[in-house]
């Protein structure tokens, strides 16, 4: 299957934009579901230029990839990171349909802080109008307890670089604190070696939610598990199954779209 990439498109113009609001996308021929894929780094540090190989992998399988890029901490804080993940969300509603892409499929995935910055959007809504815009939402070896993270050695200067020191604000930058029954589905992704912290946050995480789908990586530990993914990638796969699978679920996104186009 042939691809078409576009590299450094801008998500964001404002005034405050920089050269890291901007992603690039891997796209496949005819029509297709889209994935927003938000690289990990502990909220400083990464960027969409190290996953190429996510981009291709999705878009040899028919599904379009936006990777993008974020500002890090510690130049901004939380919410930053997540409105700009929101940003990029918006701009692929507006505009992917000019590239083929289905903007009624649209996923959020991510990796590491990547994971919990696409799990905070689809779920607290004051990021995206309408939350129920996502179709679904893979998280791969991601935080969603922020402050359960702050108690681990390893955690807590990443913690504190991104989110500050203040508890109220750790409780609701926490994906596990917005959740609440929603349609959206979740695939939780987690690996077989990687920190036991993150593999419990994971379990945990996934049984709150009522609409998840729970698989553990064998033999990948918390790097290996995206730096892996390929065609023959047991996480790729399982994300295509995961896309395949709910693509045409009727979610909240039809009934609002059947409202505006019925007025």
């Amino acid at each position: 299957m042939s691809i078409f990439v576009h590299k450094n498109l801008p998500y964001y113009t404002g005034p405050d934009s920089t050269p890291r609001h901007t992603l690039d996308l891997y796209l496949p021929e005819g029509e297709y579901p889209v994935l927003i894929f938000v690289h990990g780094g502990g909220w400083q540090v990464g960027g969409k230029d190290a996953y190429t190989h996510v981009g291709e992998t999705f878009a040899h399988n028919g599904i379009g990839t936006a990777v993008i890029n974020y500002r890090l901490s510690p130049h901004v804080m939380h919410p930053e990171h997540a409105c700009d993940v929101s940003r990029a969300f918006s701009w692929i509603y507006t505009t992917i349909e000019k590239y083929r892409g289905r903007k009624d499929s649209i996923y959020l995935a991510g990796h590491s802080s990547g994971a919990h910055l696409s799990a905070l959007v689809a779920l607290d809504e004051k990021y995206l109008c309408h939350t129920s815009l996502v179709k679904g939402v893979i998280c791969i070896s991601g935080i969603y307890d922020i402050t359960s993270m702050v108690n681990t050695p390893w955690g807590r200067s990443f913690i504190h670089t991104a989110f500050g020191e203040n508890p109220t604000t750790w409780n609701e930058a926490s994906p596990i604190s917005h959740v609440k029954e929603s349609i959206v589905p979740f695939l939780i992704v987690t690996a077989e070696k990687d920190f036991d912290p993150i593999k419990k946050q994971a379990k945990t995480f996934s049984n709150l939610l009522t609409n998840a789908t729970f698989y553990e990586t064998p033999k990948k530990n918390h790097l290996t598990i995206v730096s892996s993914i390929s065609k023959k990638d047991a996480t790729a796969k399982r994300i295509c199954e995961f896309v395949r699978n709910t693509q045409h679920q009727q979610t909240a996104h039809n009934y609002i779209q059947d409202s505006v186009d019925k007025s």
